[in-house]
This record gives C-alpha cells, sequence and structure tokens, in this order.
C-alpha cells in the first residue's frame, strides 16, 4: 500500500494498528515534541551558544538542567570551559549549581579542579 505524501516512504507499522488518523497524527505530534524538547536540552551545551539563545530555550520550555555524560549539565560544561558570559546567563536562568554530576562534582567543584573558579567567583 502506497500513502499520498510520503515520497515512497511507509509510515511505521505500529502507529497504524489504531484505525484513526487522528489516533496516528496525535502519536507522531508527541514523538516530534518529545523530539524537539531532547533536541532543546541538548543546545545548552553546545559550545557556541549565545547567551540570547538560553533565554530563548528556556522560554520554551527547554530543561536547563538535563543533563548529558556523567551527569553533567550544561553549567558544568561551560564553566569548566570558562565560558562566563554564558555561565551568567545559565545561572540568571535559574540552572541548578547545586545538581553534581556522576561523580559528586557541582559546576563550581569543577571549575575550581580546572582553575577557573576565580572568575566565575565575579558574579
Amino acid at each position: 500500500m502506497q500513502f499520498k505524501g510520503t515520497r515512497g516512504a511507509q509510515p511505521r507499522a505500529d502507529l497504524l494498528q489504531e484505525s484513526s488518523p487522528i489516533h496516528c497524527a496525535q502519536q507522531l505530534g508527541q514523538r516530534a515534541e518529545r523530539a524537539f524538547e531532547a533536541l532543546a536540552d541538548n543546545c545548552f551545551r553546545a559550545a557556541d551558544i549565545m547567551p540570547e539563545s538560553i533565554k530563548n530555550l528556556t522560554e520554551v520550555k527547554a530543561d536547563i538542567n538535563s543533563a548529558g555524560g556523567l551527569q553533567r549539565t550544561a553549567l558544568h560544561d561551560h564553566a569548566v570551559a570558562l565560558h562566563l558570559e554564558i555561565v551568567k546567563s545559565l545561572i540568571y536562568h535559574n540552572a541548578s549549581v547545586d545538581k553534581e554530576d556522576s561523580e559528586g562534582n557541582t559546576p563550581f567543584a569543577l571549575a575550581q579542579k580546572a582553575g577557573a573558579c576565580e572568575e566565575l567567583l565575579g558574579f
């Protein structure tokens, strides 16, 4: 069976088990929304993120405290890399300064270990 508008791609069979096209569309929409949320959450950790982008991401309800590898948040990553303007913006937008990574380090503990603490204490 060929579905109109799919350019030859077949919709996933598990989505077609329900007979209602509305139900299928709803499931696809929910999956797209979850994918967008995951993508937005990961954007906080991008090395080239601009502080104004952080505001935009929080406005669409991206999780500023989502954790990646080693359970580190964007604040962990940017604090240790001395991205001071980004760190300020993350904290301003309620990034958790107390969240610990998988080794029990807070963002500032990691920055201190990297010798970056003095720069971060100025705000």
